[in-house]
């Protein structure tokens, strides 16, 4: 349980980090910004590889959680790279970033 706890740890930081890259940005900031928008795939990146690395029993825990989304997206800036939709990415950190936030500060730490 003590590696789960990390990598919540980590996706948690992530999502911080894309709220404070974000702060000030519109998205049409986003689209031309390019130190910004990298610095925040890289965050997603993170995330994904994170919660790829979960275990079954931390994921059952969190069962309104999209893990499959989650590392689905990992994967398409991964492998995609070259085709990233900009507007499903910023969908992503307006919209899904905050739920995932909410629902793994919903619970206690693991022990």
């Amino acid at each position: 349980m003590g590696k789960d706890n990390l990598y919540k740890s980590h996706i948690l930081e992530s999502i911080n980090d894309i709220e404070s890259f974000t702060a000030n940005l519109d998205y049409e900031k986003f689209l031309t910004d390019k130190l910004h928008r990298l610095a925040i795939i890289r965050s997603l990146e993170i995330i994904g590889e994170a919660a790829n690395k979960l275990s079954d029993d931390f994921l059952k825990r969190y069962p309104s959680i999209p893990w499959h989304d989650v590392v689905g997206l990992r994967n398409r800036v991964i492998h995609e790279y070259f085709r990233i939709n900009n507007r499903a990415v910023w969908q992503v950190i307006k919209h899904d970033l905050p739920k995932l936030e909410a629902a793994l500060q919903s619970k206690t730490p693991l022990s």
